[in-house]
């Protein structure tokens, strides 16, 4: 049996050092105080808590709004708004799930791992799409990839780019020209 069996068993019940020794001999599981078995009891109360409230404070984030930098301002606004108030359910979601003030770093932690696993795709994406660059690069500029030759390519492929803008550019020239001259 683990302790945090142990602190589901005395959950709710006034113990003693004597008490918990007792049940530490009978389990088979190294003596613990009192105390330390009440910080276990802590501890369990603490996930089960957060096992509540997690789930509901995700489905809040998935109200978040996208809001597009071409959005109209007026509709910037509500959606900033929406978004906003995300944070205030949020808070009412503790409240109304007794999370205590000394848990709320919850909060900060959830936050990271969030964060932690946004940039985790982002690195995994990223990741992916240079190996598959990589491979093409090796195809067309040979196994060693040189940073010479990954130089020149560039420069190449910077100026046909440049030279279909330029044709680009003078055909609408001409088309201009032609009604002009019309």
């Amino acid at each position: 049996m683990s302790l945090r069996e142990l602190a589901k068993q005395f959950k709710g019940k006034t113990f003693t050092d004597k008490d918990v020794a007792e049940a530490c001999e009978k389990l088979g599981i190294d003596p613990i105080s009192a105390g330390e078995l009440q910080d276990h009891i802590y501890q369990l109360e603490y996930d089960e808590r957060m096992a509540q409230v997690i789930p509901l404070v995700l489905e809040a984030l998935s109200k978040l709004n996208y809001i597009s930098d071409d959005e109209d301002p007026e509709a910037k606004d509500e959606l900033e708004k929406a978004n906003e108030q995300i944070e205030y359910d949020i808070a009412k979601i503790c409240e109304d799930n007794g999370v205590r003030y000394l848990d709320i770093v919850f909060l900060r932690h959830l936050s990271k791992q969030i964060s932690d696993i946004l940039l985790a795709s982002y690195n995994r994406i990223s990741n992916m799409g240079a190996s598959v660059f990589a491979e093409l690069a090796k195809k067309e500029l040979g196994d060693e990839l040189e940073i010479k030759a990954l130089a020149e390519k560039y420069t190449e492929i910077a100026k046909e780019k440049a030279g279909v803008q330029e044709v680009v550019e003078d055909a609408e020239d001409k088309k201009e020209e032609e009604k002009d001259g019309e």
